[in-house]
């Protein structure tokens, strides 16, 4: 299940609000844990360096083995571009 098999992505959530920031990556993760099938998605967990001038940031991690929790990432995703107090970026590792 490792990459050429897989894809490897990382959700950066990152915030002015400690448990904001928290809260919503949850939210993310049981979204995606809720609409996935094979894929393997690590619990949300504190980016380093946590706290960069008064930023918070969070970051899930993921194995995508299919297409269905890279098609629930990109549906997650606009409706953060627009937010001001929650932002997220999405890496391919």
């Amino acid at each position: 299940n490792l990459p050429p098999f897989s894809t490897l992505l990382t959700i950066k959530i990152s915030s002015s609000d400690c448990e904001k920031c928290y809260e919503e990556a949850k939210i993310i993760y049981n979204d995606l844990i809720n609409n996935n099938t094979n894929s393997i998605i690590y619990k949300p967990v504190e980016n380093y360096p946590f706290n960069s001038n008064n930023i918070f940031s969070f970051i899930i991690n993921i194995q995508a083995i299919d297409d269905k929790v890279i098609e629930r990432i990109k549906y997650i995703y606009p409706t953060y571009q627009n937010n001001k107090d929650i932002s997220i970026d999405i890496t391919r590792n």
